[in-house]
């Protein structure tokens, strides 16, 4: 080995033990970081379930199919609570408390019967949005809350007509107020479903719309091709991460 080969080995071996550049050190730091962000941004496992569920319930038929369903139910709910608020000032409110047909006491509370008329309505509108974040979160706790605010409800609109045939009132004026009660009811109970639906199908629309490779088969339980979403869906989460984990190393190795 000459001179020149000498001292071209010895160099060779001082870079191979040199620290690498700090620029490819903070573009390999960037790029794992942008790796994370983008993979937290992705849907999550139960986002995924939850919109299948919803998808699954509902079952539209496209996409624009979603949009027309929001409209529809968002409509009807709003005409019914509309009706009902028209149904309430006529039947009750117009009536005033000193009308024999809305003299009544209820045993919870002493609540008169106008108190109960505004009441119920509420007691089953928030009975409605716990009975749907239990059935599609999978909790036990709002579906036992609910139960105990539809209860609530079933003893208000039973009572009058209860205590009149049990020999305590007129039986026109309980079935009258058990009659306005129950049409409250469940005229809000139809409201609040159609409105829980309409912003259900809403936030499933904004979650496609955030996440673009995810497509409305996917989520809905089949892809286009008619294969199962446990073959699919369930996977998309990870593959999405594995590829932005790939296309970050990639655009990584293309900028050293």
């Amino acid at each position: 080995m000459d001179e020149a080969d000498e001292m071209n080995y010895s160099e060779s071996e001082r870079d191979e033990g040199q620290p690498m550049p700090a620029d490819s050190s903070s573009r390999t730091a960037s790029g794992t970081a942008n790796t994370a962000a983008a993979v937290a941004l992705l849907p999550t496992a139960e986002q995924l379930e939850i919109a299948e569920s919803i998808l699954g319930r509902l079952n539209p038929n496209s996409k624009s199919d979603i949009d027309s369903m929001i409209h529809r139910k968002g409509q009807v709910a709003g005409l019914v609570l509309a009706s009902l608020v028209l149904f309430w000032w006529l039947s009750v409110l117009n009536l005033g408390s000193n009308s024999e047909y809305n003299d009544f006491t209820s045993l919870i509370s002493s609540l008169s019967f106008m108190t109960v008329a505004w009441l119920l309505p509420i007691l089953v509108f928030f009975g409605s949005l716990l009975n749907a974040a239990g059935r599609h979160r999978g909790k036990p706790a709002p579906s036992l809350f609910a139960g105990i605010f539809f209860l609530i409800c079933i003893f208000f609109a039973s009572e009058p007509i209860v205590r009149t045939l049990a020999g305590s009132g007129d039986f026109n004026t309980g079935a009258s107020q058990s009659i306005r009660l129950l049409i409250l009811g469940f005229g809000t109970f139809f409201s609040a479903k159609l409105f829980i639906e309409s912003f259900l199908l809403d936030w499933v629309k904004k979650l496609q719309e955030s996440f673009q490779g995810i497509a409305l088969a996917e989520l809905a339980g089949h892809d286009q091709d008619g294969e199962d979403y446990e073959n699919s869906g369930n996977s998309g989460n990870s593959e999405n991460s594995e590829n932005l984990q790939y296309n970050s190393g990639e655009s990584a190795s293309h900028s050293n």
